[in-house]
């Protein structure tokens, strides 16, 4: 551990700043204990710990006896000062949210911004969801910066929650990658919470994705869609692999342009999708009704509380939709009795055909469904 919190036994001036007698403050380990030997300043009795980084649990030597502390409980707890450089001997990259637990009035003093990286290699949809934890994040003090592969970050743009500035400076990185979610979604744990209690943040109120257009974009939208009276119904036909492609969307459109406007969201010309990223964020918000598999799509509807049916095939609706109030899960039927999510018992290849159980859905349960939203 290289810093260590100090409180200042009398008013000191240092190359650090000018310091109040009361004043606690964390400074380099070496620094401190040289002016602790001098009796100017003493280590504090107690602070607030909230662990954030992966799960584990390690065995510790504190008050002369061996204890346990389990960081997946994730419960702020408060502990001596002298103990809490054990916690750092967990492996990996770990953040420490300390506060002064007993000194309320010098709390601001000693709690400054600190620049977070998060660092993700997931999808469009899951990348749009890691908005729920920055959101998070923020609200507890930190300034958060993301680094996401392709032009993801553009899923950011105008989130207030976000750093837009692109400036460089020292950062503690958090890798997502390395929260484990899979086997969690398994057992009908959404991704998002396992990244919040693997965080330390598992009470916090924020799950729903963040999606913000700018008033230019709106007034673009506007004008693209040219409704001319009529109901508006986005269509997304694909998803990022074709286990959750439906696979009956032109008989469904073929229905509905008789009496609704049909956009298809996803649309390529000369093999480029119509819509970039910003723009299709803008035309779903103009829409009236999104129908769409599990995808990128779902996700930017669901935070922008859109009228939404969506179709699901492994993956498990009501969990995936359980933050959109506004969406409809459709749930396609397997021979398992539940959705398997990626264990693929039935054989299928999730990365090259479309999922049995998807097929299962009719063109008459989305229209039975459109007709609940309409009428």
């Amino acid at each position: 551990m290289d810093k260590i919190f100090i409180e200042w036994l009398v008013s000191q001036r240092t190359s650090y700043g000018n310091f109040k007698k009361g004043e606690i403050v964390k400074v380099p380990k070496d620094d401190g204990l040289t002016w602790i030997e001098r009796g100017i300043c003493r280590v504090p009795d107690m602070v607030e710990v909230t662990y954030v980084g992966k799960q584990q649990s390690y065995k510790w030597r504190a008050l002369g006896k061996k204890e346990k502390y389990i960081l997946n409980q994730n419960i702020p707890r408060v502990l001596p000062l002298k103990d809490v450089k054990y916690l750092h001997k967990f492996p990996g990259e770990f953040l420490f949210n300390q506060r002064i637990a007993y000194k309320k009035s010098i709390v601001e003093s000693i709690q400054t911004k600190e620049n977070l990286l998060l660092k993700y290699n997931g999808n469009y949809g899951d990348v749009l969801r890691l908005s729920g934890i920055i959101k998070t994040l923020y609200n507890d003090g930190y300034r958060i910066n993301v680094k996401v592969k392709n032009d993801m970050c553009e899923l950011f743009k105008n989130n207030p929650y976000v750093n837009q500035t692109q400036e460089h400076k020292e950062h503690r990185i958090i890798q997502i990658d390395d929260i484990e979610v899979h086997d969690k979604e398994q057992a009908n744990i959404l991704r998002v919470n396992t990244w919040l209690t693997d965080l330390g943040y598992e009470d916090s109120p924020y799950r729903k994705p963040e999606y913000y257009i700018s008033e230019e974009e709106q007034k673009w939208a506007k004008d693209y869609v040219d409704r001319d009276g009529r109901l508006v119904i986005g269509i997304a036909t694909s998803a990022s692999v074709p286990g959750k492609t439906w696979d009956k969307f032109i008989p469904l459109m073929k229905i509905l342009e008789k009496s609704y406007m049909i956009i298809v969201l996803d649309k390529k010309i000369n093999n480029e999708y119509r819509f970039n990223l910003r723009q299709l964020g803008a035309v779903i918000d103009e829409c009236d009704i999104i129908i769409t598999g599990d995808s990128l799509i779902l996700h930017i509807a669901g935070a922008l509380d859109k009228h939404c049916i969506c179709l699901f095939g492994n993956t498990d609706g009501k969990i995936m939709c359980q933050n959109y109030s506004n969406c409809i899960p459709i749930q396609g039927k397997c021979k398992l009795g539940k959705p398997c999510w990626y264990s693929m018992k039935c054989k299928s290849n999730y990365h090259t055909e479309i999922n049995p159980c998807l097929k299962s859905i009719k063109v008459k349960d989305i229209i039975k469904s459109l007709e609940g939203l309409i009428f």
